[in-house]
C-alpha cells in the first residue's frame, strides 16, 4: 500500500515508476505458473510488488491480484533490466 500511494503522489510531478526504483528482487512468489515477480524498491522509501494495471493479462489474476508476472526466472530479469536500468539488481 504505501507504494502505491508514494507512486501515485510523484507521478503528479511527471516522475514515473522508472525514475524512482533504486533496486529490484526477481521472486518466485506464486507455486503455479506464471509465478515469477519483480520486488521494488524505490527512493520515496516504498517497496512493494511491481503491479500491471486492472485487468491487464500480465497479472496474476486481472482483477484480484495485479502482480505483474512472468513464467520464468530469465524473462523476469530480461523485462526488469529494460525496464529498470538506472536499479540494482539484487540477486
Amino acid at each position: 500500500m504505501i507504494l502505491i500511494i508514494k507512486i501515485l503522489y510523484v507521478s503528479e510531478n511527471k516522475v514515473t515508476l522508472m525514475d524512482i526504483v533504486t533496486k529490484y528482487k526477481i521472486i518466485k512468489k506464486y507455486d503455479d505458473s506464471p509465478g515469477w515477480a519483480i520486488y521494488l524498491y524505490t527512493n520515496t522509501d516504498g517497496e512493494g510488488w511491481n503491479k500491471a494495471v486492472y485487468g491487464s493479462f500480465m497479472a496474476k489474476d486481472p482483477v484480484n491480484d495485479l502482480t505483474f508476472v512472468f513464467s520464468d526466472k530469465f524473462s523476469a530479469v530480461h523485462y526488469a533490466k529494460g525496464m529498470f536500468k538506472s536499479a540494482e539488481f539484487i540477486d
